[in-house]
């Protein structure tokens, strides 16, 4: 599917929404004329409405789409970086974005599961950077991605993003 679309394109005519266009198709041709010539407001096949006007949200929306060729739906933000679509939820970062998620992932299971469980007299000798870089022996999807580990990365105008299930 990702070949297909060509580029995101802002319309400020109506909604001030973002489209994604197939290729080939110009942004003055996304509407359905109707019998006199004038558009409607139907979009032709093929352009998705991401259903924002923000830049940033409508690439991470396409780049979750481009991950799964079967949507039937455009991804709706559900907080932070995290979107909801059909029954599941998603993370959509890019590389740096990621890999601050991970390492405050890393300091909360320290703080609330490592020394939690360790008397506090030995705290102190527990050393934080050497238990994070073992941690981080399995990847940043062993933290990020609850639901099945897994990590897919997917490139909208330019950008990469990393797609992370979280159920």
């Amino acid at each position: 599917m990702a070949s297909d679309y060509q580029r995101i394109t802002f319309w400020d005519h109506r909604g001030d929404n973002y489209y994604a266009l197939p290729e080939g198709l110009n942004i003055d041709d996304i509407w359905v004329p109707d019998d006199e010539g004038n558009d409607t407001d139907e979009l032709r096949d093929g352009v998705i409405d991401l259903e924002t006007n923000d830049l940033d949200e409508a690439q991470r929306k396409l780049a979750l789409m481009f991950h799964d060729d079967e949507w039937r739906s455009v991804p709706t933000l559900q907080y932070g970086f995290v979107y909801g679509w059909g029954s599941r939820e998603w993370l959509v970062v890019t590389d740096d974005e990621a890999d601050d998620l991970w390492d405050e992932d890393l300091e909360n299971f320290i703080d609330e599961c490592v020394l939690h469980e360790l008397p506090e007299r030995y705290q102190c000798y527990f050393d934080r950077e050497k238990f994070k870089n073992d941690c981080k022996i399995d990847g940043r999807a062993h933290s990020l991605g609850r639901y099945d580990g897994s990590e897919w990365e997917e490139g909208v105008d330019g950008i990469t993003f990393y797609i992370y299930r979280l159920w």
